[in-house]
């Protein structure tokens, strides 16, 4: 059976913002949904089949009181949006937002998937007024534009009027004491109305049935992706929101990172992307050099994407360090980067930082001088436990070679790693067995393969030759016999 679900599409690059000032005020939100029955606090696979069951994304905490309603508690510091998912049926996944600020508590019943809001509070009033104006909810000028034979500059005009004309509307109509509140609609205003252009030029040569078939299939926040050019010729008028705060909006950061020109096409740039990357980098120095945070979050989103590691990448990731040099996304810069490496003749094992059996830490670097048979293991499967004691045994009977060998253990529990190594290899040498933890072992992964065990052999320079399975004897002894 097949499971689909249809899931919130944030763009290319994925951002999430987290901010670590102010005091947590949990804020609240109570649900009474159409179909309880399909509620529960997890998903389950079972036999390739997913059962009816409400996803939670960030809550804090879940629970359900005596009469049905489903409580949502978010410990937040400073307001902004937050988002649940729950099935529609055994199949469809719908993905919901909600603005919430410190401390503020919101009921609502859902029916249809469409949010009814109890009550005449900010908190239900602007989450009303979001959804109404198609900052929360689908957008129907991103479905069909309101008119198709004008010029671009006109119809672009005419989105900005509106997004003006909404801001005014939002300032008479709403609580507007909330800093944070007001620089996420004024982002997301000026983000529907570049993605309406876009989604208008770019849609030009549609026929009517094109648009009505996007209608069935469009869900929150994935109508971008159907944009079906990213190398538009016409870029709209963009008005940056000279505030951090701007990037709570998704759509905003997603708008401005096209707008900069970061809206690369990875899939189809076969040269020189690292120029392009290069070109963006500089587009975000120029326009955001007032917005530390933002240019952050754009650049590391673009650099974390990992689609790029020709001749020009690392230099990007050394401005990268020395622009942002306690950044928060270094490390995950770094494994992008080192995972998206493929290994080939001549290539460097990535420097990943590993765990020793007395659990410190160090980092992989091959000494230079000798070659080097790096095995590759985990503790759960016989074959690697097998190729473990084959390795050992060969270590031992070669100890006079000038080839030395090394253990990495990825994917296991640190425990057992030790107590699977003691049990297999004889008075292990801290210098010798390594352990990965998760996040490493995914860069061994995407440099290496995921197959295990294997061999890695590496030259005098510490550098790769190949990789081959544990139990070719032969081909290990000719290495050793060298």
């Amino acid at each position: 059976m097949k499971f689909l679900i249809a899931f919130k599409v944030i763009s290319t690059v994925v951002f999430f913002a987290s901010y670590s000032f102010g005091q947590v005020k949990p804020a609240i939100l109570k649900i009474r949904f159409d179909k309880p029955d399909l509620q529960a606090s997890s998903i389950r696979i079972e036999n390739g089949k997913a059962p009816a069951r409400r996803i939670v994304l960030d809550s804090t905490t879940t629970r359900t009181d005596s009469a049905g309603i489903v409580i949502y508690t978010f410990a937040i510091r400073k307001s902004g949006v937050k988002n649940i998912a729950f099935f529609q049926d055994s199949t469809m996944v719908t993905s919901i937002d909600f603005f919430l600020r410190p401390g503020e508590k919101i009921n609502c019943i859902e029916k249809g998937s469409k949010f009814i809001f109890e009550g005449e509070d900010n908190a239900a009033k602007v989450n009303r007024f979001l959804r109404e104006i198609g900052i929360l909810s689908k957008d129907s000028l991103r479905q069909k534009p309101l008119m198709r034979k004008v010029a671009d500059d006109l119809y672009a005009n005419f989105m900005r009027d509106m997004a003006d004309e909404k801001w005014h509307l939002y300032q008479t109509t709403q609580d507007t004491t909330d800093t944070t509140q007001n620089i996420f609609v004024k982002a997301a205003l000026e983000a529907q109305q570049y993605q309406r252009v876009q989604f208008f030029v770019q849609t030009k040569d549609w026929t009517d049935d094109m648009f009505e078939r996007i209608k069935d299939i469009i869900v929150g926040r994935q109508q971008r992706i159907f944009i079906p050019n990213n190398e538009t010729t016409y870029r709209p008028p963009f008005r940056i929101v000279p505030h951090e705060d701007a990037i709570l909006s998704w759509d905003y950061l997603f708008s401005l990172t096209s707008h900069l020109g970061g809206n690369i096409n990875y899939f189809n740039q076969k040269n020189n992307l690292s120029e392009k990357v290069a070109e963006f980098y500089d587009a975000v120095d120029r326009e955001l050099s007032r917005l530390p945070q933002t240019r952050e979050a754009l650049l590391s989103t673009i650099l974390r994407s990992n689609w790029f590691n020709d001749s020009g990448s690392q230099g990007l990731l050394e401005r990268f360090e020395r622009d942002f040099p306690n950044s928060k996304h270094l490390k995950e810069v770094h494994y992008a980067n080192w995972s998206m490496q493929k290994a080939k003749a001549g290539a460097s094992i990535p420097p990943i930082p590993l765990l020793k059996s007395d659990s410190t830490q160090t980092t992989l670097v091959i000494p230079k001088g000798s070659p080097t048979l790096v095995l590759i293991w985990n503790t759960w499967e016989d074959s690697c436990q097998l190729a473990l004691s084959a390795v050992a045994l060969l270590a031992k009977k070669y100890d006079k070679s000038t080839v030395r060998f090394l253990t990495v253990c990825a994917r296991n529990r640190f425990e057992s790693w030790k107590e699977v190594l003691m049990c297999h290899w004889s008075n292990p040498q801290k210098d010798v067995h390594f352990y990965a933890d998760y996040p490493e072992t995914s860069v061994l992964e995407g440099f290496f393969t995921k197959k295990r065990p294997k061999l890695v052999f590496l030259d005098k320079e510490g550098k790769y030759v190949e990789e081959f399975s544990p139990f070719e004897t032969a081909k290990i002894e000719k290495w050793l016999k060298k």
